[in-house]
């Protein structure tokens, strides 16, 4: 029996654990992070900005935030259409995301807040009425009509 068969067995234990510490603090913390509370893990950052660019593709959408730390390329490939309909350049936007980067994937929306008309952005027109916009002739009549069925008590002073 040779002195280096014995240590065959805790190196390759060893190895195993080495790998498996690696890899587990490379993989598990992004499996089992939305499972802890936050008090473990840690508040996300919050990045706040005005849209100053925003790009529609088939199976995604790209919005640019200049921010205080830096400009944010955020790529969205979930949620797609309520994205498209809520988000629109010069809204302002805040994203709840891990860590500061310039480049992040399906950030969490906390807040937007539209700066502009929804009517203006998406082409829309007013909502038909069934009654005509009332003219300031119309204004008048009406006024007139008003007058004439307040009854006005007669003047009893004698003037």
């Amino acid at each position: 029996m040779t002195s280096g068969s014995g240590l065959k067995g805790p190196l390759a234990i060893f190895g195993g654990g080495l790998v498996i510490g690696i890899v587990g603090t490379v993989f598990v913390p992004k499996l089992i992070r939305p499972y802890l509370p936050d008090a473990i893990v840690g508040a996300d950052a919050q990045v706040y900005g005005i849209v100053t660019g925003k790009r529609v593709e088939a199976d995604r959408v790209l919005l640019t935030l200049p921010t205080d730390g830096g400009t944010v390329l955020a790529t969205f490939t979930e949620g797609l259409p309520e994205i498209d309909l809520m988000i629109n350049e010069g809204d302002s936007v805040t994203l709840e995301v891990e860590e500061y980067a310039p480049f992040v994937e399906n950030p969490k929306i906390v807040r937007v807040v539209t700066l502009s008309s929804p009517l203006k952005d998406h082409g829309s027109s007013a909502p038909a009425t069934s009654d005509p916009p009332t003219t300031r002739s119309d204004s008048a009549e009406m006024a007139e009509r008003k007058v004439d069925s307040i009854a006005v008590p007669a003047d009893t002073s004698g003037r």
